[in-house]
């Protein structure tokens, strides 16, 4: 898909270099003559059914991406132990419930910064059926050296990151945070990247509560 995106931007260079050139020539008046009418309509479709195309190929890359993600299909589990007392966990244990899964680390300041709302939003939406799970991939030892950073509230596990399935590893690997949203189905909804606030996690989750 990017390189029908490079191919349409090309199109749409060459057409408004011949534009320029047509209009120019008339010192920015109109087209003088069949030939150059011709060429300045042949110029201004060029243009147009290049922005048709970046646009479809624009949309198949968000498509792919999304399907990448695993938005629109069944989450993958997860297998994790819980920070508080090593209790082992699955993200299928939560089935029936709207889950918020979200991946953090200590050394990830937005990711800090995030985790009390986190938390707010799984206290106020806990008995309306949200779980929110809060997860890293940092070893224990390392964990244990920031427990004035764990999240209250959420569940709070850590897994190996070699233990993580896709979609999700995938996208660990490019940075934190990153959130899913998993609608009661078991079926994920959304993909979000990057640090929110309560309200912007709300809107997200409210749809599947």
């Amino acid at each position: 898909m990017t390189g029908l995106v490079v191919v349409a931007a090309c199109m749409i260079a060459i057409g408004i270099v011949f534009l320029w050139l047509l209009l120019h020539r008339n010192a920015g008046l109109r087209p003088r003559g069949g030939l150059e009418w011709t060429g300045t309509i042949m110029s201004g479709l060029l243009i147009v059914c290049a922005g048709f195309l970046m646009a479809l190929a624009l949309a198949g890359e968000e498509q792919e991406d999304t399907a990448r993600r695993g938005v629109g299909r069944p989450a993958s589990d997860i297998a994790f132990k819980l920070l508080s007392n090593d209790a082992p966990q699955r993200l299928s244990d939560y089935s029936g419930q709207v889950v918020l899964l979200n991946f953090w680390a200590t050394w990830c300041q937005p990711c800090i910064t995030e985790l009390p709302e986190l938390d707010k939003l799984h206290d106020d939406y806990a008995e309306r059926g949200l779980a929110v799970v809060t997860l890293s991939d940092e070893p224990r030892d390392v964990l244990d050296m920031f427990e004035d950073l764990w999240p209250k509230q959420t569940v709070s596990g850590y897994v190996a990151l070699d233990a993580v399935p896709e979609p999700y590893y995938s996208e660990l690997v490019l940075g934190r945070p990153i959130s899913y949203v998993i609608d009661r189905e078991g079926v994920v909804r959304e993909f979000i990247v990057g640090a929110g606030n309560y309200d912007m996690f709300e809107r997200f989750i409210r749809p599947y509560i």
